[in-house]
């Protein structure tokens, strides 16, 4: 019967639509709350894996390793 409605009555046809949008619209915008959420978990990894290789190679330097100047150092 649904379906028999959906094709006769455009009407109905439009209301299903509008509830269409509306869904996609809440699909989205809990897509950029999930992709902020992964941009501030990564930034964190980054931070942390930045802060640990800069304590190794500090150790390594103590150690007399010879250790190449960092890139932002090499202008």
């Amino acid at each position: 019967m649904h379906l028999l409605q959906f094709l006769h009555d455009g009407g109905y046809r439009r209301m299903i639509g509008t509830q269409l949008n509306v869904q996609e619209a809440r699909h989205r915008e809990g897509m950029e709350d999930q992709l902020g959420a992964l941009g501030l978990a990564w930034n964190a990894v980054i931070w942390w894996n930045s802060l640990y290789i800069d304590a190794a190679v500090g150790q390594l330097r103590e150690q007399g390793f010879p250790v190449t100047r960092p890139f932002h150092e090499l202008g």
